[in-house]
């Protein structure tokens, strides 16, 4: 959260803030010299790519491995979504003072709990007014 609050902290051009977005997971990895390898760093990668500037989003692995949190800092549920490398996963969102709470959609895949498709039109001559 540092990061993401510093970086709004700074005095950016008003046509162009800085905005990062950043992802995170839980897995192991092996350290070589300066770098990390695993598949965990990958899967980190998939996470952040489903967040958008300025939105720190954790995978349920993570969730579930961090003991309590911070009495400033909360985990709101953004639902399950199709992560490639993680598959299916339910998502959060950091909350914390200084963070935007409101951001697009992520940019995943939603998991469906149903058969049936997406509603393409709403039903014609069913209006609030037909009884």
């Amino acid at each position: 959260m540092t990061i993401q609050r510093d970086l709004v902290a700074q005095p950016w051009p008003d046509d162009a803030p800085v905005q990062v977005r950043i992802g995170l997971h839980v897995g192991e990895v092996v350290e070589h010299g300066a770098d990390l390898i695993g598949l965990a760093v990958h899967q980190a990668a998939r996470v952040a790519t489903t967040a958008h500037g300025g939105q720190i989003v954790v995978s349920d692995d993570l969730r579930s491995a961090v003991g309590p949190l911070a009495a400033d800092i909360t985990l709101r549920s953004l639902g399950e979504y199709r992560v490639r490398d993680l598959g299916v996963t339910e998502l959060h969102q950091v909350c914390a003072s200084g963070l935007a709470e409101v951001h697009p959609p992520l940019r995943a895949v939603t998991v469906r709990r149903t058969n049936l498709g997406p509603s393409a039109t709403v039903l014609v001559g069913r209006g609030d007014n037909d009884a």
